[in-house]
């Protein structure tokens, strides 16, 4: 039983490493998303567009 129980703390910790690792990469991805979406809409703004607010 205390095998067992070793075992499945083990695979938690690997499980909740992994997790982890998975949040940071998607939260890397949001920011390149975000980054992107305001680039390109910087870039789709016509010349005569911005000074006419």
């Amino acid at each position: 039983m205390a095998a067992s129980l070793g075992r499945l703390e083990a695979d938690f910790r690997h499980v909740r490493k992994r997790h982890d690792e998975q949040i940071e990469r998607l939260e890397e991805l949001v920011r390149e998303l975000i980054l992107t979406a305001e680039s390109l809409r910087r870039a789709s703004v016509r010349p005569e567009d911005r000074g006419s607010s």
